[in-house]
């Protein structure tokens, strides 16, 4: 079958074999009539069977038209040392050349180069080969095998399994694995097969799964358990295409939800090269050059890659990065895509792969379905070779990146036209330079792929941005300064500290930063056991101005949370004529935190959002234990009360204390009780006990200095410090008001059982009985001594497991005491305390600091919630691949 036939069928044909009429007649028929067999080309649009109905050809019939497909992840290796998206579209527009002369490692072409071509020989030195290196490595510590199977393994599975990965990161895919994924790899050559059978006795128990083609889609299916369809496809020069149709095939018949299709074409062995030598379809000088005069044949070439696909409307729904949309593939495809206007189409990427007789067919063909209006041209083969079984995929991926770009790079090794295509007559234009999109025609491309038996390939593609998906990486609204958490993982610390070491050259390059634009990474390891987490409530005492202020701006949610409370409060019946959002906002110069009536109720409301926010993040408390005022907010937590509870606890605490006139304050002091009771006078108490180094003062203002200095006279070196408090809270003075408090929250509180272990700071142990927290419990909670030490230290006991202690409040205040009863404690391992927020920092910053060190200490967080209204950014640096040990098995005869 004649090239120029293959490409009319692809475009007009009903089936894939040799059409008996003339082109034109064909097309003409199919534009004023249905197609008889409409059902040969009707094909269901996802797993749902739903269909999509557009109007048809010019008689206004209406054609069922498949579902769009999605390309949402690309990778690949090319050759020029082409990594990467990023890198593959700088050679294209730099007109970059990845020839080279054929390298050692592969063979000795000194052995095998003729320049006559003779029976047996290879008649060029020259090809478009990856980086060595790679062939020979393997990051073993990622992979399952066993190292006899990883150095028998076929060097294109060694590296489509690290593609595929690069791929799927590239889709912002996460939690994929085991998922109903299908996997379809294009093929052509047979090199590690022919390599491991010159010696019989050397084959092993790895040769068939280590050296068959047809494990190349099975190795990725079964090393990322994927159970979706798992096929190598060998159609020659178009497998990787032919891949693609079958993906979208099975994909719109509910056979898989989403597919890889990959291509894979290493040149280890010169075998192939002598054969096709032989047959005269390479070119002597080792080069493509498509459409022009001296085009002699192609020059066989080297690549590795993949695209993720997944129905579009699946891809917009969970936000992937859309790169571009498949209309159709295979035969018919304008017909299948519902597009009556071929001139809309702007650009082809061609097959030309540089030979004298099937560039010009090819062109001819083109003009004929698309020239009307003019059509552009072109071919990556002179850029990158004939990869064969994975050329497809190659020029599906230029062309995703010229509709991104909207820019349609030059085509090199083209100076003289080929006199054989009618460049001016067929109004076919070939880019010498990288040339804009034109504006008159869609953001829509033809790719075609054609098969050295005859199977054919052709896909239609259109720009993400015709079907409402936002352009790739593009600014959305005006830029946000805000932090961002960045999560890393792998499989070794080595290639952890690498991507460690990428993003500290990426982020400042890609991203406005802070500071000196530098990333703050923290520990390289995390335990293996998911802790038990006890949240720990900061008191009174740690408010500062501002606080809160950048959650309620980054985090929408927050912000319900908390206008949500001020509505709790204006429906009391004493409600306050100011609002709690306000007053999180006020700077230092108007703040009113100094006073009780303001910090108790702005506290808690600020610990509430907390606790909402870790909730949507997936943390949730296995016990809580709240310091003085902060029993309100744990109390919310444990779900032992609702919300509305919480801030009006706090609120009528705030309100009664307004009533308490008696001077009085409060001195932290770095004792345990034992040592500062003997410094004790009458009006001064131990209010709270920290830990067994560190006590509350409270009382009388006169007798409380008077204490405060005596320990600084006797002990000069200890810590003595007064809190900024209007009254002596947990002392004689709250009796005054403790009992209208009490009357304030009369019918105001409602118990649950409760979802979480609440260690009391009133009692000093667990309260099991929720319905003890009634209004009596809140008035002891003011009145009575605040038992931490005690409370902490039962709940070290009772918690078996490793434990990790996250402060939710507005400073770690608690980091220090919790801390010495750490290290009185015994225990295997200290446990973990992790903050929520420090005095003066960014909270958004402080709090995804503490989202990645939970994340450190195996707590299972849902990132998807971390940040709201995210995106998914492409081509970021690939994972970094621990390629430091050689797997190479070869036998002797091989290597002769």
């Amino acid at each position: 079958m004649s090239p120029i036939s293959l490409v009319e069928n692809d475009v007009a044909s009903s089936n894939g074999h040799e059409a008996n009429d003339s082109f034109s007649e064909q097309l003409n028929g199919y534009r004023a009539s249905r197609i008889a067999d409409d059902n040969a080309h009707t094909t269901s649009s996802g797993c749902n069977g739903k269909t999509e109905t557009l109007n048809g050809w010019h008689n206004g019939a209406e054609t069922r038209a498949p579902s769009p497909i999605a390309i949402v992840g690309m990778a690949m290796r090319l050759p020029g040392g082409v990594k990467d998206a990023q890198g593959f579209w700088e050679m294209l527009i730099t007109k970059g050349n990845g020839q080279c002369k054929i390298p050692g490692d592969r063979y000795n072409i000194e052995s095998f180069y003729s320049p006559s071509g003779k029976s047996g020989t290879v008649k060029t030195k020259y090809g478009y080969f990856l980086d060595g290196s790679e062939l020979h490595n393997l990051d073993t510590s990622f992979f399952s095998m066993t190292k006899a199977e990883f150095d028998k393994l076929n060097p294109q599975q060694r590296m489509l399994l690290e593609v595929v990965w690069e791929c799927m990161e590239n889709a912002g895919q996460v939690r994929w694995r085991g998922k109903n994924i299908g996997c379809y790899v294009g093929v052509y050559g047979e090199d590690w097969l022919d390599i491991a059978a010159k010696d019989t006795q050397h084959l092993g128990m790895y040769r068939i799964t280590g050296s068959g083609d047809f494990a190349l889609a099975n190795r990725v299916s079964y090393e990322y358990n994927l159970s979706g369809p798992s096929m190598t496809i060998r159609t020659a020069c178009s497998s990787s295409l032919i891949g693609l149709h079958e993906a979208c095939q099975a994909i719109r018949n509910g056979d898989c939800s989403s597919a890889i299709v990959a291509g894979a074409n290493l040149i280890m062995s010169p075998t192939m090269t002598v054969a096709m030598t032989e047959q005269g379809v390479l070119s002597p000088y080792g080069s493509c050059n498509t459409f022009d005069a001296k085009a002699d044949g192609y020059a066989r070439g080297e690549a590795i890659n993949a695209v993720f696909v997944k129905p579009l409307s699946d891809a917009l729904q969970d936000g992937d990065p859309i790169r571009a949309v498949i209309r159709a593939t295979a035969t018919n495809s304008y017909r299948v895509a519902g597009i009556d206007n071929l001139a809309e189409t702007a650009f082809v990427e061609c097959h030309g792969n540089g030979t004298a007789v099937g560039d010009p067919l090819e062109a001819v063909a083109i003009a004929n379905v698309f020239g009307q209006e003019g059509v552009w041209i072109g071919s990556v083969k002179p850029n990158v070779g004939h990869s064969e079984g994975a050329s497809g995929v190659t020029s599906l991926i230029k062309t995703v990146l010229a509709l991104e770009h909207q820019r349609i790079p030059p085509n090199i090794n083209f100076s003289e036209p080929n006199p054989k295509i009618p460049f001016k007559s067929a109004r076919l234009q070939v880019p010498l330079e990288i040339t804009p999109w034109p504006t008159n025609c869609a953001m829509r491309a033809s790719v075609n792929s054609f098969g050295t038996g005859g199977s054919n390939a052709h896909v239609i593609v259109d720009s993400a941005t015709a079907f409402g998906a936002p352009k790739i990486n593009a600014d959305r609204g005006p830029p946000t300064r805000r932090p961002h958490l960045l999560v890393f993982s792998a499989s070794h610390p080595d290639s952890l500290r690498r991507q460690d070491t990428a993003y500290q050259i990426w982020v400042p390059a890609f991203c406005v930063t802070d500071g000196n634009g530098t990333l703050e990474i923290s520990s390289f390891s995390k335990p293996k056991l998911s802790p038990q987490i006890v949240f720990v409530f900061t008191g009174q005492g740690a408010q500062w101005a501002e606080m809160g202020k950048n959650l309620m701006h980054d985090y929408p949610g927050f912000r319900r949370y908390i206008k949500g409370m001020d509505d709790i409060l204006s429906g009391l019946p004493c409600a306050p004529t100011w609002g709690i959002e306000d007053e999180l906002q006020k700077p230092e110069a108007s703040s009113r935190l100094d006073r009780a009536e303001f910090s108790q109720p702005l506290c808690t409301a600020i610990q509430i959002g907390l606790i909402n926010l870790l909730k949507s993040w997936g943390v949730k408390p296995a016990a809580v234990i709240g310091h003085s005022s902060g029993e309100n907010a744990a109390a919310y937590a444990a779900d032992i009360i609702d919300a509305d509870a919480a801030i009006i606890i706090a609120f009528y605490r705030g309100q009664v204390t307004k009533r308490q006139s008696i001077p009085g304050g409060m001195v932290a002091v770095g004792m345990g009780r034992q040592l500062v009771v003997p410094y004790l006078v009458d009006g001064v108490v131990v209010a709270c006990e920290n830990s067994p180094h560190s006590v509350t003062l409270s009382g009388d203002m006169k007798q409380l200095n008077a204490v405060a200095n005596k320990i600084r006279a006797d002990q000069p070196e200890m810590f003595v410090r007064g809190l900024k408090v209007e009254m002596a809270y947990h002392s004689h003075h709250m009796r005054h008001i403790g009992a209208e408090y009490e009357e304030m929250l009369e019918g105001r509180i409602r118990t649950r059982p409760g979802s979480a272990t609440f260690f009391s700071t009133v009692t000093g142990r667990i309260v099991s009985d929720t319905t003890e927290f009634g209004p009596s419990y809140w008035r002891k909670n003011l009145e009575s001594p605040v038992l931490f030490d005690a409370a902490t230290r039962d709940a070290l006991e009772k918690i078996s497991r490793d434990t990790l202690f996250l402060e939710i409040g507005l400073h770690s205040a608690l980091a220090g005491p919790l801390r010495q009863i750490f290290k009185t404690v015994a225990s295997a391992s200290a446990p973990a305390y992790v903050p929520t927020m420090l005095r003066g920092q960014n909270c958004t910053s402080s709090l995804l600091t503490a989202a990645g060190n939970m994340h450190l200490q195996n707590v299972s967080l849902n990132f998807d919630n971390l940040t709201p209204g995210q995106r998914v950014l492409t081509d970021l640096p690939n994972y970094k691949w621990r390629h430091e040990t050689k797997h190479w098995n070869e036998s002797r005869m091989a290597r002769e």
